[in-house]
């Protein structure tokens, strides 16, 4: 189970960082714990927080968390983009956002939208 963190607290947004450790823990059950920490997060305080609900817990403050995520069975974060991402891969999701939201707002994936964006993307590099 990946666990992506957000910085809240690092933007002076509230957090309950333990309510959100203590449901991560619910939720895996007895099963592995896998934090990636948000870059602008203070590593030692969230790492101290994390050994607190979790001893067992692996944390990782670098790679790519959509390489992560990509590898994992379930995802748990706040508010995050990698909620999109782990929806797209058809992981199981834990999110703060209204999952029924996130999931119809999640782009089509079909070959038609990999032409679009292919498109899109061989015209900005012309531009360029």
């Amino acid at each position: 189970m990946l666990v992506c963190t957000s910085p809240l607290r690092e933007i002076f947004q509230g957090e309950d960082r333990e309510a959100f450790l203590r449901r991560a823990v619910e939720i895996a059950g007895s099963r592995q714990l896998i934090f990636k920490l948000h870059p602008n997060e203070n590593v030692e305080r969230a790492t101290r927080e994390i050994r607190r609900h979790n001893p067992e817990a692996l944390v990782f403050t670098t790679g790519s968390a959509e390489e992560m995520i990509a590898n994992c069975d379930v995802l748990i974060t706040r508010f995050s983009s990698t909620a999109f991402v782990g929806i797209a891969l058809g992981k199981e999701t834990h999110s703060d956002f209204d999952m029924d939201e996130l999931r119809r707002l999640m782009p089509v994936q079909n070959n038609s939208a990999a032409l679009n964006i292919a498109n899109v993307c061989r015209r900005f590099l012309e531009e360029g």
